[in-house]
């Protein structure tokens, strides 16, 4: 019950709209040949191919286009001499004006404060515990690091510190975030000549105009070739192709497990009416009709069957509602518990026709035998 929950609790739209598919169908971007080709990464491609407001006029123009969003990041290499890490690849996001002034609410350790963060000789760091995952150690307020970026005309570097340390709800509310680091937009903007960090422009359609949209979208990454375009309809298709593993893999799991109850349901049924051979005889022998001890039989493998049904449905669901209420609350935002009403009915028909069809074959494989061999203890 609790798979079957899990099943029917999974929203497949919702899954394959995480991140940058949540209110678009399409993602225009810069290509990862693109960043391995350019000397300076993502912050040389900004420079020297932005996606600009041209751009995003370019795309609004086009007919079905309902809205394009901006992602913005800055690709940056930095050193990090306390752990001994030198020229690692990573991307600082931009803060908003609006963003530096409620960002405070998300520190854990350090602070927020926004003249210092303007300053841009400050860091604010996410996903800490993520950090400790792979490098085996974690960032903490105070440490010194440098970034290596391209200003638009050479290679700089700058010398930051860690100010704030931001918690872990910072990143299931902010799925945007691809790198450890924080900065004030404008911050960033005073030391670089380019004009825009926008890193991706999401698009979002008109459902009966998408596959037009595309369209010109695929014909506008080709005609520059340092662009790429991710679509939700291939990201669907992906994802249904792990789906149907995984739900295959908890669906055989739950089918196992079904079977073996049943079965073990049959052996008690059948073990509980054998047992109970001479009893039944006995009843019949002071004038109990086989009618009655037919009823009285059925009547007892539906109390058996009532009371399972009743503890797996409601331990089961249950279970199945904790399940989705945790994935929900680590960020799983496409769980939405959801009674599994197909199953819960073909589960429960199951488990009433199998007793019945126990029973009725046990009775009738009994009324073969004279009354008097019943008496006596007589094998079947």
């Amino acid at each position: 019950m609790t798979a079957a929950t899990y099943i029917s609790s999974f929203d497949k739209a919702g899954y394959s709209r995480q991140g940058n598919f949540a209110n678009a169908e399409f993602d225009l971007t810069y290509s990862g040949a693109a960043l391995e080709v350019n000397e300076h990464g993502m912050s040389g491609l900004q420079a020297e191919a932005s996606l600009d407001d041209a751009v995003i006029q370019e795309i609004q123009s086009i007919d079905g286009v309902r809205g394009v969003e901006a992602l913005k990041n800055f690709g940056i290499r930095f050193d990090f001499p306390k752990q001994d890490e030198y020229g690692n690849d990573d991307m600082v996001y931009p803060l908003s004006g609006e963003e530096v002034q409620s960002i405070g609410a998300y520190v854990e350790e350090g602070s927020a404060d926004p003249d210092k963060l303007m300053s841009g000789d400050y860091v604010l760091v996410a996903d800490n515990t993520n950090a400790e995952e792979i490098y085996g150690w974690r960032y903490q307020v105070g440490d010194v690091l440098t970034f290596h970026y391209y200003d638009g005309t050479q290679m700089a570097q700058r010398e930051v510190t860690v100010l704030g340390l931001l918690n872990d709800q910072y990143i299931r509310d902010n799925t945007n975030l691809v790198g450890w680091f924080l900065m004030p937009e404008q911050a960033i903007l005073n030391f670089i000549s380019y004009d825009t960090l926008n890193a991706n422009l999401l698009v979002s359609t008109e459902p009966e105009k998408e596959a037009a949209v595309g369209e010109a979208l695929n014909q506008m990454a080709a005609e520059r070739p340092e662009l790429e375009l991710e679509t939700l309809a291939e990201r669907e298709a992906m994802d249904a192709q792990s789906m149907t593993t995984i739900f295959g893999t908890i669906s055989g799991l739950a089918a196992f497990i079904m079977m073996f109850s049943i079965l073990s349901m049959m052996n008690t049924l059948i073990t509980n009416i054998v047992t109970r051979k001479q009893e039944l005889a006995m009843l019949e022998s002071i004038g109990m009709a086989k009618g009655q001890i037919r009823h009285m039989l059925l009547g007892e493998s539906l109390l058996l069957v009532l009371a399972t049904v009743g503890v797996t449905m409601t331990i089961g669901t249950v279970c199945g509602y904790i399940l989705s209420k945790v994935l929900y609350n680590m960020g799983a935002y496409y769980m939405s518990f959801r009674f599994p009403v197909p199953f819960a009915l073909a589960y429960t028909a199951v488990l009433i026709a199998v007793p019945l069809i126990i029973t009725l074959i046990s009775v009738k494989s009994f009324s073969r035998e004279a009354l008097v061999e019943r008496l006596r203890g007589a094998e079947c």
